[in-house]
């Protein structure tokens, strides 16, 4: 996939951010469950999960570095997942749980200064004073999203695809929340567009 790097290397992975998120045992944990709308009338959803290694136990891993190799991968899968499902759906169809309406409406609620449409300052983001509003944005999830803490990776912009210069390394939760917003607002779907010209062309 362009600009979705096949591996990360570990400067995309930094020790401090994994030791911040990897607080719960990943052994048989989904990292990305996706549901779309395509198929809405149907009302079947379509899911795509990327599964930890049932043999992965983060307690008994031998060192930070193990933990890292293993934990990358699941990171790319998920880019890899939610990029291809933008590529064959629109992302303003797209929804990503079952309470997407809720995590909207409480972003606009907490953040009010939030634009989708802009990149995002990292720095600001993970200060000491944005961590606290985004933890207690999330901990509202702690009981109702799988994972919501569970370590990905969200594009700074919505104007560009995946790229080691191009992400933040962000709880499940702001991921979801970002994208939510991104895809209520069509800014994901040139994704969607560029790859059907691609077919046709």
């Amino acid at each position: 996939m362009p600009g979705c790097p096949a591996v990360l290397c570990s400067s995309l992975l930094p020790h401090q951010h994994l030791e911040s998120f990897l607080v719960q045992p990943l052994h048989g944990r989904t990292l990305v469950s996706l549901t779309n709308t395509e198929h809405s009338q149907s009302k079947k959803p379509i899911t795509m999960s990327a599964q930890v290694p049932t043999n992965f136990n983060a307690q008994e891993a031998d060192n930070l570095e193990d933990i890292e190799k293993q934990f990358a991968v699941k990171v790319v899968q998920h880019m890899e997942t939610y990029w291809k499902i933008l590529e064959k759906v629109k992302g303003s169809t797209l929804r990503l749980t079952k309470i997407d309406d809720e995590i909207y409406e409480h972003l606009k609620t907490d953040f009010p200064e939030f634009d989708p449409a802009a990149t995002i300052n990292e720095d600001e983001m993970k200060s000491k004073s944005g961590k606290e509003r985004w933890r207690k944005f999330m901990m509202a999830y702690e009981k109702k999203i799988d994972d919501y803490n569970f370590g990905t990776m969200v594009r700074a912009s919505p104007k560009f695809e995946y790229g080691q210069n191009e992400v933040i390394f962000a709880p499940r939760m702001q991921f979801y929340a970002i994208e939510i917003a991104r895809n209520r607002n069509g800014l994901n779907d040139w994704i969607y567009e560029k790859a059907q010209a691609a077919k046709s062309s």
